[in-house]
Order: C-alpha cells, then structure tokens, then sequence
C-alpha cells in the first residue's frame, strides 16, 4: 500500500521565442535493434503554462541526421495526450512511400509529416545510437512573447515484443552401392524468425540450402594386384537467403520484394586423387608408383547479392607428393672390434643405420580468380596462382644421436613471365618467392653408464618474408630462432644401492648333525643387544640416508631469436641454421639509416632434486635462474629472474592416523612453497628499473581423502603474495605495490553405476546401463592490492568471491545422457563498491542415434 519514489527527467526552458527549441541528446554505446518490437512509449508532462504553443519532440537517429520524430502540442498534466506512442509498422510504411516517391540522389533531404509522425533522410529502427527529445514553441504563437517552464518525461520503453514463430530443420539420406559409389543429398532450411537457442536475436532471413555429393572408387574397374586408390567425387551446392528486412534498413520485405534483395550462391566442384601400393619386388615400381601419390580439385561458385549483383569465384588445387622414406633400416656394427680393447657394451655394441630414418617432398599448386560487379557496374578481378615446395628428411646414424631437417618455399606464379618449365636449370622459373621457411633439429644422447644421464639438443628455425605486398621495396624480413640445451642427471641411488651389505644366504642343516649350545650359528646375525651402536648400523644409517636422495637434475638453456629488416639477399647458411648470429648479408638503407632489428638472448639455468626418505613421503626443491637480454630500437633491456626456494613436499598413507582411520580409505596431503624476485633494468648501465618479489604457498596445505563409501574430496588453500617497487631514478615516482591472493577449493565427487544394468518390464532381454555421478565445487578467493606513492597510501583492488556450483549427470544408457547443473556466485568489489549475484539452474539432455 506504500506509493513508490518515482523520479522523471526534466528540460527547463526559459525565455524561448517562438520559432525556436532547445534539446537533450541521450548516446549509447553499441547500437541497439528495436525491429523486433512493435511500440514505443513514454510519459511526458506539461506544466501549468502550457497552452498548445509549446511543442514536445522525441526522435531516434542513427548518426544524427536520418531521424523518426513523434511530435505533440503539450496540455498540463499526464494527460495521454501528451505521450509519446509510436506504431513501428506506420512510421516505417510513412518512410517506405516517403522512398518510393524520392529520386535516389535526394534521399538525404527527404523529408514528410503525417499527424505525429515527422521522417527526415533514410533511419533505421535495426541501428539505433542516440535519443532525443526537446521542445519548440509553435511559430504560430504570439510574436513577442517569451515562454518559460518545465517537461517531465519517463518510462520510455519498447511494447508489444513480436511473437512470429519459425522453424528450422534439415535432412540428409545417403545411398551407398557396395563399396563402388555412394550419393548424398541434403537440404537445410532456417526460418527468418527462427530463435537459435544461444541467440537474442533470429536469424533475419529465410535461409535454405541444398547439396548433393556423389562419390565413386574408380579403382574398382582395375585389377586389385594393382593396389591402386583412385576416389574421385563431384557435388553441388545451392544457398537461397531471403531476408526479412531490406538490409540496412527496417522496411520489411514481402514476395517480390525480397527476391529483389536475395543473396544466393551455388558451388560446384569435382576432385580426385590417385596412388598406388602394389605388392612387388622390382625395384622401379617400388621407386616410383608406390612412392607417389596424387590429388586434384576443382570449385567454381556463382553469387548474386544486393551489394554486388554479379560474382563468380573459380579455385583449384593440386598437390603430388614423393615419399623415399627407406622401407627397412639396415644397419652395421662399426665398433665391434673395440670389444676386444675392453670397451663398454654401450660402445662395441652400438648400431649405425646408414640410410635416413625419413625422406620425403611435395609440390602443390593453389590459384583462385575471381570476378565482381558492383552495383554501380564497377568490375573488379582478382587472380592468384602460388606454389608451395616443402621437404622432410630424417638422420638417426646412432640410437643416441636424432636429426630432422625441414624445408618449405611459397612462390608466386601469377606472373607469366617469372614461369617456365625446363629440364635446363639455368633456364628454370618458377615465379616470385614470397616465403621461406626452414627447421632444423639434432640431440645427441650418450648411455655410456647408467649413474650419470646426459642430453644435448639444437633446434632453430628461420622464417623469410619477401612477399611484395608486404615489403614494398623488394626486401626480405626475416626471424631466426635457436636455442642450445643440455641436461645432465646424476642418479645418486644407483651409487650407494650396490654398496649396501647383503644378507648372507641360509646355510642347510646337515640331517642328524648334533650342534652345541654354545656354538654360533652362522645364519644368524651377531646379536650385539638392544641400543648397542655398531659400524655396521652406523654404516647402514648413512647409506639409507645417501640411497634417500632423489636424482640430481641439470639443465642449461640458450635462446636466441633475431629479427632482421630491409636484407637484399638471403643470409648465410651459417645463420639460416641458427650457427651464426651475423646474417652476413647486405642491408637497404632507407632515409640514410639501417631499419631497426630486434635481439633477445635467454639463459635459463636449473636445478631439481629431492628426498624420499619414506615410501610416504617425497620432498622436492629447485633453484631456477632466468636473464633475458633484449636490443631494439629503444635502450637495452635485462630481466633477471630468481626462483628459489621452490619446495614441494607430498605425503601419502594418512589414512593410518586415529583422525582418518575410521571414515577413510586413503588420506593424501601436499605443500608447495617457492619464491620468486624478478629485476627488470637496463642491460648497459646496470640500472635497475622495477623489482618484484613474490612469495606463493601452493597449496598451503592440500588434502585429497577418499572415503569408505567411495565418496572422493579435495580440500586446498593456496595463498600468495607480491611486492613490486619503481627503481627508477628521475622523472619518476617511488611507487610501491604490495598484493594479495587467497582461495580455498573443496570438492566432493561421488559416482555410482548399476553393473548389471537396468531391465524394463515386458523386455526382459533389454538392458540399460545406467550411471549416475554426482559432484560439488566450493570456492572463496580473496583479491587485495595497496600501493603507496610518494609517502600516501591508497588500496587500489578488494574483491572477495564465492561460488559454489553442484552437478548431477545421469548416463541412462550409451545413448542418452543428461544432467543439472546449479552455480550459485557471489562478489564483493569493495573499491567499486559493486555487489555482482550469479543465480544460474541448468538442465540438458543428449540423445544419439
């Protein structure tokens, strides 16, 4: 029974002459879509001045210009007289005649007024950007008068919300002929007013397409001892959309009308594709025929739309490819006589494979034209034509030592005059090289003996770009990555394990042998009494100690990567494969100064080792260093990065303890704590810009427990924490940053399956395999950041979040599959002062068949 606080929008106008209005512009943001509503309203209230002199406007616009304005003479009060009631399908007719009856080139000064209703230029109700509303006293008022008063306006809203229904479906059937041939045929359609279930809005046209693809295995009509593949298909595809609206605009489309602003394509294409694998032992076959393989299409579509009345767009693509991978890997044993100079194993017994491990090329042809004609009758064509080579070759001489080398070249042959065929190379031409791109790879892997494990590795990559359109001036750009790796483990276990005591085999009694009591026994250790400490124990305990330690992990990394602009020529070989840094190539100046390059050489050093004193019980920690150093067009820039300590300890048989025993089947926990400082400065002086230290418990403590009803659970704190400070000299301010993060996760799952199925009653030979799996996800974050400048504090983040999120899924059978899914979130932005509620009840199903 409580009337609530309403609040209007009010324009106050003083002193206005006739003839003249004052307004009020409301801009939005994104565009907005009013087609889909069929009203629009609003509350407008005059004071007790006016007297039908003083005129309200409202007008929507796309830009300012085209308008629709409702227009009323103002009465006191809330009178409907006053109110703005605009029908969407009379203002958008009034606009259509308004069009029909305006040559072309005025259509931006057409202008027309029926009752309320004012249309100025070309809007549209699908682009709505700005609102605005104002008054203007009426010309036929008296001349020397001024007026002076107020209009409330409110509630402006959109009505009577369209409620056309469409539908959208598709079929599909397929006719196979053996294994011969086989046909397809579909057609899909898609209703203007069709609602897909993730879109706010429908589609806007009706939209059907139809497509029928035939397919046959020409290898059918030759011998099988031929091992011949030769699929080739053709098919066909027309597209129809029909929109609703005239595109751009709001007027809606009937019969002819929409025909007139179709858009419509049909495609059709063919391919093909021929190789062989013959059963064979002469050699030539197997060289050729059974190492190529070949493919082939072709597509050609023709398309109408609006924008452009005529367009036909024609591509093809062939590839063949050669494949000398060797079949079989032959090998020899170099060094068996080095047995005889008591060599290791791993040496007399190494294996060299003399012929590559793979070996492969491919050439492949790719063109498009392409023909529009505007609507204006503005032709426009294109035409592309590109070879691509590329190359794979593979070299493992030894087990321990891999190699793999690849190549690919793109070249434009659109260009007549840059191709030619000839078995002369010197008269060879085949086009323009736009790119260039090269990878190489080797490791080498010694097992010479079993404690120490040690890998070398070099990969690079080499990227060209002398594409035309790109490097206007007949230059090449180009990207050089290399990186140099090796990695030493040493197995500490493996040092001590054989240097333990063994037990002494059990010696058998001889029958009827008489032993005297005070004789030892041999089979029995010396009994030395209870806490007696002995060499033999001592010993024990060290070797248990050194046998705890994890193995003790190395490694040392260094990238490089180059950016080189403006090059005339291709650099040596030596920097294509990332051996040298200097591409020793000349460079194009350009205004008298060398185009900038760009360097950044990474070092990465690392530490890993651990203790497992216990089956139970694992601790790991690591030490990694990490400093980048990068050149360019500005100063030189360091990052040094320090990690360490980074521990993780995991411990596991929990379950024992008095606490779990009785509830539990297994109890797990884990801690991680590492810190990390990170030093940003300049490479050439040492100064040091910013540092930043961060600290991280993850988890701070972590349980996983798994109770005896099968029921699983996680429980995990992470915390973390940073602080970064501004080094810089002048010109800038100590700023410090100090941050928070916290989260608490828990998670329950439970799951559970009827093993012997289901049974429907009068179906008793029919069984469902059903399983139903149950699941809860909980979690509070915190978020704070603080940063103190010049001496004053401010708090610049504080935001807690909770979630919480349970889902059942219920498979009833391998067919259907369903489930609900809640989510329940809350935030808090303390800095916004910003509350944000997720209440969010899902329910699906999937059906296959």
């Amino acid at each position: 029974g409580l009337r609530e606080k309403e609040q209007s929008l009010v324009l106050a106008y003083n002193n206005m002459p006739p003839g003249h209005l004052g307004a009020a512009v409301w801009s939005l943001y994104d565009p907005e879509d009013y087609t889909l509503y069929q009203r629009l309203k609003m509350f407008v209230h005059g004071d007790s001045s006016v007297d039908g002199n003083v005129i309200f406007f409202f007008r929507m616009s796309q830009d300012g210009v085209n308008f629709y304005e409702f227009r009323t003479a103002l009465v006191p009060g809330w009178s409907e007289n006053n109110w703005v009631d605009l029908d969407f399908a009379k203002m958008t007719e009034l606009k259509y005649e308004l069009h029909r009856r305006t040559p072309p080139d005025s259509l931006a000064y057409a202008d027309t007024v029926d009752g309320h209703y004012r249309i100025h230029g070309n809007p549209s109700l699908s682009q709505v950007r700005m609102f605005l509303v104002g008054v203007e006293i009426d010309t036929a008022a008296a001349p020397d008068q001024l007026y002076s008063g107020e209009v409330w306006i409110d509630e402006l809203r959109v009505t009577d919300v369209r409620k056309e229904s469409d539908y959208a479906g598709r079929v599909q059937a397929t006719a196979r002929f053996s294994d011969f041939a086989d046909v397809t045929a579909s057609y899909q359609r898609t209703g203007a007013d069709f609602f897909p279930l993730s879109a706010k809005t429908p589609s806007g046209a009706t939209t059907t397409t139809r497509a029928v693809r035939v397919g046959a295995n020409l290898q059918k009509f030759f011998p099988p001892s031929l091992g011949m593949s030769m699929p080739v298909s053709a098919s066909w595809q027309n597209s129809l959309s029909l929109p609703r609206l005239k595109p751009g605009s709001d007027v809606i489309l009937q019969g002819d009308a929409q025909v007139l602003e179709k858009t419509e394509s049909t495609q059709t294409g063919h391919s093909a594709s021929l190789s062989f694998n013959k059963s064979t032992k002469n050699p030539l076959w197997n060289l050729t025929f059974n190492r190529i393989s070949t493919n082939y299409s072709f597509s050609k579509t023709v398309g109408t739309s609006p924008a452009t009345p005529e367009s036909q767009i024609i591509t093809y693509q062939g590839k063949t490819s050669y494949d000398l991978t060797p079949r079989s890997k032959p090998k020899l044993k170099l060094f068996a006589w080095s047995k005889y100079l008591l060599m290791p194993g791993s040496i007399y017994n190494s294996q060299f494979f003399f012929l590559p491990a793979k070996l492969d090329f491919s050439g492949e042809i790719k063109g498009s034209n392409s023909r529009n004609v505007n609507q204006r009758g503005i032709v426009t064509s294109l035409r592309t034509k590109d070879l691509q080579l590329s190359g794979n070759a593979g070299y493992n001489p030894f087990s321990t030592i891999r190699s793999n080398y690849s190549v690919t070249a793109s070249r434009d042959l659109s260009d007549p005059d840059r191709f030619k065929l000839s078995i002369n190379p010197s008269k060879l031409k085949l086009g323009q090289e736009q790119r260039f791109q090269q990878r190489f790879d080797v490791s080498f892997q010694p097992k010479v003996i079993s404690l120490i494990e040690h890998k070398v590795s070099f990969n690079s990559s080499y990227n060209e770009d002398s594409d035309l359109k790109r490097n206007v001036d007949s230059t090449r750009t180009t990207d050089m990555q290399g990186s140099l790796r090796t990695d030493v483990t040493l197995n500490f276990p493996l040092l001590f394990q054989s240097s333990g005591r063994k037990r002494p085999e059990k010696k058998p009694e001889e029958p009827g042998e008489l032993k005297s009591p005070d004789e030892p026994d041999e089979n029995e250790e010396e009994e030395t009494g209870p806490g007696f400490i002995t060499p033999g124990r001592v010993f024990g305990g060290i070797l248990k100690i050194f046998t705890s330690i994890k193995p003790l992990r190395g490694s040392y990394k260094k990238d490089k990567k180059f950016v080189r602009r403006g090059l005339t020529e291709r650099p040596s070989w030596m920097y294509v494969f990332g051996f040298a840094d200097n591409p020793q190539a000349a460079v194009k100046r350009s205004g008298g100064f060398a185009r900038s390059d760009n360097t950044i050489f990474t070092d990465d050093y690392l530490l890993d080792s651990g203790l497992q004193p216990s089956r139970n019980l694992d601790i790991r920690t690591a030490y990694s260093l990490r400093t980048q150093v990068t050149r360019g067009s500005t100063d030189p820039t360091k990052l040094k990065t320090v990690t360490f300590p980074d521990i993780t300890v995991s411990l596991n048989g929990l379950e024992t303890l008095f606490l779990f025993k009785s509830f539990t089947r297994t109890v797990s926990g884990q801690f991680g704590y590492s810190k990390k400082v990170d030093e940003n400065g300049r490479e050439d002086t040492g100064e040091l810009y910013t540092r930043q230290t961060a600290t991280s418990y993850s988890p701070l403590f972590g349980i996983n427990l798994t109770f005896s009803n099968n029921i699983r659970g996680t429980v995990r704190y992470d915390k973390s924490s940073s602080f970064s400070r501004n080094l810089r000299g002048e010109g800038q301010s100590n700023r410090q940053v100090k941050g928070s993060d916290n989260s608490l996760k828990i998670n329950f799952t439970y799951s559970f399956s009827a093993p012997q199925g289901l049974k429907l009653p009068l179906l008793n030979k029919l069984k469902f395999n059903s399983q139903l799996s149950i699941s809860l996800d909980v979690s509070i974050s915190g978020t704070r950041s603080e940063s103190i400048t010049s001496g004053r504090k401010s708090i610049d983040a504080d935001r807690k979040i909770i979630s919480v999120e349970p889902r059942l899924t219920y498979q009833f059978s391998r067919a259907i599959t369903g489930g609900i899914k809640a989510r329940w979130n809350d935030s808090n932005d303390k800095i916004q002062q910003r509350k944000h509620h997720v209440r969010e009840l899902g329910i699906w199903t999937e059906i296959k068949f």
